[in-house]
């Protein structure tokens, strides 16, 4: 640990990212009587639950409802709430997650508005540096940014090359689009964020 670092800034595990999996992983790091921080770069928790407008930002569309039901998606100690029903709608998961959150006091253990900026490892020891110009070090690190952080184009450079028609990518759709209306629309891929623009 560098002298421009403080103690407070050294735990056993970093876990980078407070979506599903990072709250999880946080949770069971601290129940194994482990320290930890979570760093998320956005203002709030939930990852791609955590709806924006924002067509940068990855998230669910405005519509998304979970596709598997409750009693499959809920964690296995933390029942969600009836109200919400079988296939809960993208809000009620983010309160879900929330909730989940607040019931194992994980919001002290985790840094919002936190960009990482540079992960090395120096030893046994993992340095991350963040955008606020803080490092924290750790002995563990766990990486929970999920798996759709930077849209695919590569279609656009092969099949589509010589497409002259406007080309989206899922990422960047969040509601149809008004100019699109009565539109003929072409969706490549049968995924569920495919699912989700057939069915707007």
């Amino acid at each position: 640990m560098s002298m421009s670092e403080s103690l407070s800034d050294h735990h056993d595990v970093t876990v980078i990212g407070a979506g599903w999996s990072g709250l999880v992983a946080c949770k069971y790091m601290l129940k194994e009587g482990l320290s930890v921080v979570a760093i998320e770069k956005r203002e709030g928790i939930g990852g791609v639950w955590r709806y924006s407008d924002d067509p940068s930002i990855p998230t669910v569309m405005k519509s998304t409802c979970c596709t598997s039901s409750s009693t499959v998606t809920e964690m296995s100690d933390f029942p969600m709430p009836e109200e919400i029903g079988m296939f809960p709608h993208n809000i009620d998961i983010k309160e879900y997650l929330e909730s989940y959150a607040e019931s194992f006091n994980l919001m002290p253990h985790i840094r919002l508005n936190t960009c990482v900026s540079e992960v090395k490892k120096e030893g046994e020891t993992w340095h991350v540096t963040c955008s606020t110009g803080e490092t924290y070090t750790s002995t563990y690190l766990i990486v929970a940014i999920g798996a759709h952080q930077t849209p695919n184009r590569e279609l656009e450079k092969t099949t589509l090359k010589g497409y002259t028609g406007k080309v989206y990518h899922a990422s960047e759709i969040k509601v149809i689009m008004e100019k699109h209306k009565n539109e003929r629309l072409l969706v490549l891929g049968g995924g569920e964020t495919a699912s989700d623009i057939c069915m707007e």
